[in-house]
């Protein structure tokens, strides 16, 4: 009782945080795109550009685009950490939750009694950082997953 206590809260704050990260990292990755197609196209008209004196005006452009990047990279970041914070966290916490609820409950124990519960709670902190890997793994894969299905949705380029 006093694990789902913790647990219920926890898990939930972490799909609000995962599903954060994701549409973060998909508008970081479109970002990064933007930018990296644009540095292509630029240095296939190099020329153009340089006859024309362009430079400053593409150089502009970019570090809009790279501003942006780093804006949503820094986002990503404090949303990673957060994640990561709380799942290096929240183990522990349910660990104490168990072991204060068991005591609460049931009064007063022994020392023998105390550490059976807490080789249990032991068992349950690692089941829940099995858990938190996995949803970080998952948000990893979600990200990915969709970058690969929205290439595969693209228009094939002609056939010459």
């Amino acid at each position: 009782l006093f694990c789902l206590a913790v647990a219920i809260p926890a898990l939930t704050l972490s799909l609000i945080l995962s599903g954060a990260m994701g549409i973060n990292m998909m508008q970081l990755q479109d970002v990064m795109d933007k930018r990296i197609y644009m540095i292509r196209e630029i240095m296939k008209g190099i020329r153009i550009v340089k006859c024309y004196a362009w430079e400053a005006a593409m150089e502009e452009q970019i570090k809009k685009l790279r501003t942006r990047e780093l804006t949503f990279l820094n986002l990503y970041f404090k949303l990673c950490s957060n994640f990561v914070a709380l799942f290096n966290i929240f183990p522990r916490v349910l660990t104490a939750a168990g072991l204060y609820g068991f005591i609460r409950l049931y009064g007063r124990h022994d020392l023998a009694s105390i550490f059976a519960c807490l080789q249990i709670l032991a068992s349950l902190r690692q089941e829940s950082s099995v858990l938190s890997g996995g949803l970080q793994r998952l948000v990893t894969i979600r990200i990915s997953a969709a970058r690969i299905e929205n290439f595969l949705h693209m228009e094939e380029a002609p056939v010459l």
